[in-house]
């Protein structure tokens, strides 16, 4: 037997065992709680994703009074209130006051949790401890459905791995549960604020732009990329929407815009010391987003999320728009 072969036989045996032991502190821990636990370790997409699947995971973890273990968030969770104060990003919100001190710690619970998934048979649907894995291409989970609200009440801990797991029901029922324990850390939250106050001095309404570029040019085969000539046009029907109003436009991209093609339009823009500090620009832009009067932007989880948070109506481009009309403005609820 070669080195190399024996080297992963040894790691996959390690894992193994690391992985059983996990499973039975996390058993145990379910025990001590008098709860049952749902753990999401997979990052699926980027932040507005991963919220979004938050949402109807908690929502889920409400309809069964269960625990929420979430690390999916990983790169993200410095920029929220409840993943910053704890390593396991709980549902119910606990905190870690001490062991938060040590970043590291997160990616160790991350691998840790990603072990013990891995000796646990997939889709089984019976047992203590069960895994769920959606198939590719990710079809709609439905977490309300009687087959799987029937393996919950079997389980003591269940692993989720898939984009795709909705509830819809409960996040309309719980959606004001779910926006505060998703809400930004507070003193971004503040910050974010004053800026709001300086964005809308002298307006009447503030609309936000979501320019999603970047990624969008080879996504679902660039269908959803949109020239910024195209936002600019689009920009430019709205102030008509509201006669006798001062309308101004926050703009938030992943890509950095020429100011020129905006010329005529009144365009805000919080000061670069606020949205680029500790590269925490798309959380001031998501909460940015949340404050405006209404939101304009491509399909996108960011955006839509950002609806959700603010209450804001939001309007999905489609690329074909030769008009807009006020009343196709509606908040978004989270449909996936």
């Amino acid at each position: 037997m070669s080195q190399p072969l024996r080297r992963r036989i040894g790691d996959l045996l390690r894992i193994s065992l690391l992985g059983r032991g996990v499973l039975l502190l996390l058993l145990a821990y379910s025990l001590l709680r008098r709860r049952r636990l749902v753990c999401l370790t997979a990052r699926h997409g980027q932040m507005g994703n991963r919220l979004l699947l938050s949402a109807h995971v908690i929502a889920t973890a409400i309809q069964n009074r269960m625990e929420l273990i979430n690390l999916s968030f990983d790169e993200y969770t410095t920029f929220f209130k409840g993943s910053s104060e704890d390593v396991w990003f709980r549902f119910p919100r606990r905190a870690t006051p001490y062991l938060r001190r040590w970043p590291s710690l997160r990616r160790l619970n991350l691998y840790l949790l990603h072990a013990a998934s891995q000796v646990i048979p997939v889709n089984r649907g019976t047992g203590l401890i069960q895994k769920y894995q959606l198939p590719e291409p990710e079809p709609i989970f439905d977490c309300g459905a009687a087959t799987f609200q029937e393996a919950l009440l079997r389980s003591r801990v269940l692993f989720l791995n898939g984009w795709s797991y909705r509830n819809h029901e409960q996040v309309a029922l719980h959606a004001e549960v779910i926006r505060r324990h998703l809400e930004p850390r507070a003193d971004i939250a503040a910050e974010c604020r004053d800026l709001h106050r300086t964005l809308r001095e002298g307006l009447d309404v503030l609309i936000g732009i979501h320019i999603r570029q970047g990624d969008y040019r080879t996504a679902w085969g660039g269908k959803l990329y949109y020239s910024t000539e195209q936002y600019a046009m689009w920009m430019r029907m709205l102030p008509a929407l509201f006669p006798g109003q001062r309308v101004g436009f926050f703009i938030a991209s992943n890509e950095r815009q020429d100011p020129t093609l905006f010329d005529g339009l009144d365009c805000r823009l919080p000061p670069l010391a606020a949205t680029h500090r500790r590269n925490e620009t798309p959380i001031y832009d998501l909460v940015l987003l949340s404050g405006c009067d209404y939101l304009l932007g491509p399909p996108s989880s960011f955006s839509g999320w950002a609806s959700f948070a603010g209450q804001v109506p939001l309007y999905f481009l489609r690329g074909e728009e030769t008009a807009l009309r006020l009343e196709d403005f509606a908040v978004y609820r989270l449909p996936g």
